[in-house]
């Protein structure tokens, strides 16, 4: 019984649906299995009728008679061709951003240091040139100004993290050391290893 009114339901909805066209009049069926783009092929176009122009305002193009090219050389080189100038108009606008760019030596790096010592110029003087004489740091040794007194300051770190492992040994030497925010330039922030450059 339901084989029977499936089947039935199937044939009501191809009877219903078969009415319904397509926008070029065939049935979506007749599409599906081809007899629709017979139908399409045998339409006929309609033709429109061109009015004829007058003879007089018709006129042929010129022909144009080029030359052979010959394997002969030009008789100019670039050593006869004038010299040229050029002039150049630079917006007001690229001059300024041009006039803004900022020497490499000046440029600052947000940077750590750690301090040592802060007090007098002359014991600040004498506790850097022990430092660089006598103890083997692998650290860049700075006198840094805070007027009026001067800082012993080591080393040139981009963490803080850094800093502080130097902090920790140097520690037993220099108890009162403390890790400290310093601008470092471009060079001592990313130093160029020696080993790297290689010469042809």
């Amino acid at each position: 019984m339901q084989k029977r009114s499936g089947l039935a339901l199937a044939v009501v909805f191809l009877w219903t649906v078969s009415s319904v066209s397509a926008q070029d009049n065939v049935s979506w069926w007749r599409q599906m299995f081809g007899e629709g783009k017979a139908a399409k092929q045998a339409e006929v176009v309609p033709v429109v009728d061109v009015p004829e122009l007058p003879d007089s305002t018709v006129q042929a193009a010129p022909v144009l008679e080029l030359e052979r090219p010959t394997n002969e050389p030009l008789g100019t080189t670039l050593v006869d061709l004038p010299w040229g100038s050029v002039e150049w108009d630079i917006p007001v606008e690229i001059e300024d951003l041009d006039s803004a760019h900022t020497p490499l030596n000046d440029i600052r790096i947000p940077g750590f240091r750690v301090q040592l010592f802060m007090g007098r110029l002359d014991s600040a003087r004498a506790l850097r040139q022990y430092i660089a004489t006598e103890l083997d740091l692998d650290f860049e040794v700075h006198l840094t100004p805070y007027p009026p007194i001067f800082g012993v300051q080591v080393g040139d770190f981009r963490t803080p993290l850094e800093a502080h492992r130097a902090k920790k040994g140097l520690k037993p030497r220099f108890p009162n050391a403390l890790v400290v925010p310093a601008e470092l330039t471009v060079e001592s922030a990313f130093p160029v290893a020696g080993d790297c450059i290689r010469t042809p």
